[in-house]
């Protein structure tokens, strides 16, 4: 895990976050970086990263949003993200009820997280 809490390392942070050329790829980004921009109130940069890594490949939309939705980066976000990910058709509808169940235990609990691989 790396954290830099300097201009360098946030850049490299948005570089890894905005490059990632898969789902999976995002995924690991989001685990393995500390976050160093932290706590943003916008809900719009995580709204994209979803689009951009599942607008063509819908496969593990709702673990992405999982993964975005409970990032200490837009923590301040969630509700407006949680709004976002369910306007924007993204993640399918029958898997809508069990993210916001994972969600709400997340916040009392530790999840585990087991990727697709």
């Amino acid at each position: 895990m790396q954290r830099e809490d300097s201009p360098d390392g946030r850049f490299e942070e948005m570089v890894a976050l905005w490059t990632a050329d898969s789902a999976d790829e995002l995924q690991r980004a989001l685990l393995l970086r500390l976050p160093v921009l932290g706590d943003s109130h916008d809900a719009f940069e995580p709204l994209m990263l979803l689009r951009s890594a599942h607008r063509d490949r819908p496969d593990g939309a709702a673990q992405t949003a999982f993964l975005l939705l409970t990032d200490p980066r837009w923590r301040r976000a969630t509700s407006r993200l949680v709004r976002a990910i369910d306007e924007s058709g993204l993640v399918p509808e029958e898997h809508l009820d069990l993210l916001a169940r994972a969600v709400l235990a997340a916040n009392h609990n530790t999840l585990y997280w087991k990727g697709t691989r």
